[in-house]
């Protein structure tokens, strides 16, 4: 849509351009009937005249790239989060299942499961990370049955347990 109204009003401003350059060359040659000058100083002339017409419409340009990357910046920003595949994750929560003791893949781990699973090494370390911030009860429960203690939760039963 800008790229388009780019391109129409570029279009325009060349149609412009021409037309202005057209009439300054007639304003000149009236100009040097008045004032004699050589030939040399009217290609002067108009040449800074064209420069100068090029300098807006690079200007312009610029603005409407600007305008652009500004556009995609937004639209990137409001871009609707999705959910990892399902399969995808239930082979990372089987992997964080198999290894509560240490849910903290290798890097080879993390290649071998974006492989497995077709998501990036970075979509798999932000998972882990997220599912030891949200599941700290898995290595609770692991470190219960190792030391033969009561789950954390159930350590009140424990307590208020008559002896």
């Amino acid at each position: 849509m800008i790229q388009e109204y780019y391109r129409e009003e570029k279009s325009s401003l060349d149609q412009i351009r021409s037309q202005f350059i057209e009439q300054m060359k007639g304003n000149l040659q009236g100009q040097f009937q008045l004032r004699p000058a050589s030939q040399d100083e009217e290609a002067l002339k108009l040449k800074a005249i064209e420069e100068k017409m090029d300098v807006c419409l690079s200007r312009l340009q610029w603005y409407c790239n600007r305008l652009l990357v500004q556009l995609q910046i937004h639209t990137s920003r409001n871009k609707r989060r999705r959910n990892l595949d399902p399969s995808a994750v239930g082979a990372l929560r089987n992997w964080f299942d198999c290894h509560t003791e240490n849910p903290y893949p290798s890097e080879v781990e993390k290649d071998e499961l974006a492989q497995k699973t077709g998501l990036n090494v970075g979509q798999i370390s932000t998972w882990f990370v997220n599912a030891r911030a949200r599941y700290p009860w898995r290595q609770h429960v692991q470190a219960a049955a190792k030391s033969k203690r009561p789950h954390p939760q159930s350590a009140a039963q424990w307590v208020l347990q008559p002896s």
